[in-house]
């Protein structure tokens, strides 16, 4: 965890409040994307190819309840061919065809996301095939 971070929460007094910013996934994950404090970060770290599920955002502005202009990252911390699966209505609106992410398989593999209108949208990646 960043030192800011960490000093910012611990000095805090009302942690509830504050937004998350990075989890690591030491096994499968399915993405809460309902929580008021979902993680922007996360570094996949089990140790082999973990199968994360991503849910769709919310579309709209986020003062109406929406989900739009989020990003979220996930990294690979290990070396493995990790898997995001976000299924309807796939990566960038794209459906089945792309609807799965997957890592190659070496360090700081990465994918980056945005929300817009109930999809996620892809920003960038690096050595991450979508599929």
């Amino acid at each position: 965890m960043p030192v800011g971070t960490y000093v910012l929460r611990k000095y805090h007094s009302k942690l509830s409040d504050l937004p998350a910013s990075q989890l690591l996934v030491t096994g499968d994950l399915t993405v809460d994307v309902t929580r008021p404090n979902i993680y922007s970060t996360y570094v996949l770290t089990k140790g082999s190819a973990a199968a994360i599920v991503l849910p769709a955002p919310t579309a709209g502005k986020p003062s109406a309840g929406g989900q739009d202009g989020f990003q979220i990252k996930f990294i690979a911390g290990s070396a493995q061919a990790h898997l995001v699966t976000q299924t309807s209505p796939g990566f960038n609106g794209g459906g089945s065809g792309v609807d799965v992410a997957t890592f190659g398989g070496a360090l700081g593999d990465n994918l980056v996301l945005e929300a817009y209108n109930g999809a996620w949208y892809t920003l960038s990646t690096r050595n991450v095939t979508l599929g």
